[in-house]
């Protein structure tokens, strides 16, 4: 048998873009025409834009923005036990408005249950009331009330102590 002298492999011509392996890419051809609504793609150019298309552009993200606002706050109300996420069947902890928060009632130091939720009272009757409210008259087992709200409207938790 006789040896064939090996040659080594082709490389592309300089500037053709070729894979990691060093295979040469197929040139790039753009799709048919029909791929695109008619009259082609559509490009977008800002300085053409109408005051209308701008204005609904700034409104939608304003509104995204709210929004997000509110899911991250809500998301927040949850994480750090915020009493206001509280409703019914809820377990709290704490003994003042500025320590009380949202704990799973299995949690070993719960020291309340949510009896009942008694929705739009204002602070400045909830705050009139003191001792003498009468929201959680309802439940007799009621040992503690509290109120929390935006601005003047809030709702009040009917609180019975957990018994250990």
């Amino acid at each position: 048998m006789s040896e064939q002298p090996m040659t080594p492999p082709q490389q592309p011509p300089a500037g053709v873009p070729t894979t990691p392996s060093g295979v040469p890419l197929p040139p790039f051809t753009p799709p048919p025409a029909s791929h695109f609504p008619a009259g082609g793609p559509t490009m977008i150019d800002p300085a053409r834009m109408s005051n209308k298309s701008i204005a609904l552009r700034k409104l939608a993200g304003g509104a995204i923005g709210i929004v997000l606002l509110i899911v991250v706050g809500t998301i927040w109300s949850v994480m750090t036990g915020d009493p206001s996420i509280a409703s019914t069947g809820d377990c709290l902890i704490g003994q003042s408005s500025e320590d009380i928060k949202v704990v799973d009632c299995d949690d070993a130091s719960a020291e309340w249950t949510v009896l009942d939720e008694v929705e739009d009272v204002r602070d400045d009757d909830f705050d009139a009331a003191g001792e003498n409210y009468t929201g959680c008259a309802a439940h007799p087992t009621v040992e503690a009330w509290f109120w929390s709200g935006e601005g003047h409207n809030g709702d009040v938790l009917c609180l019975e102590p957990i018994k250990k």
